[in-house]
């Protein structure tokens, strides 16, 4: 478990905990990265994607598939074009080169 202190949106200073490993996905928004989870919740961590990239990055349990976008594996469903489609039906945009290894990961390569 990898414990994160989240608040509930710019203008409020409530701050939870939540466990990183539940992130869906993460969303570069500015200075900020807002993130959601399995059971649709939504906080703004009070940092930059890559900051957040980096804190996840020896779980091997995410990956970077664009510029403003970062997702659980796990989540990824289908791919098509240049959107990756996850487990609660999200769309979420893909790089040219994310989407290549997105497909490997699927199995569609």
């Amino acid at each position: 478990m990898l414990p994160l202190r989240l608040r509930k949106s710019k203008n409020s200073y409530t701050f939870v905990e939540r466990d990183a490993e539940t992130v869906l996905f993460a969303e570069a928004d500015g200075q900020n990265t807002r993130l959601v989870f399995d059971n649709k919740e939504v906080f703004d961590y009070p940092h930059r994607l890559k900051e957040f990239e980096d804190l996840l990055a020896l779980s091997g349990k995410f990956i970077r598939v664009h510029r403003s976008f970062l997702v659980r594996k796990a989540a990824i469903v289908d791919c098509k074009w240049l959107f990756a489609f996850l487990c609660t039906g999200d769309m979420i945009p893909l790089s040219r080169e994310a989407n290549s290894i997105v497909k490997k990961l699927l199995g569609k390569a």
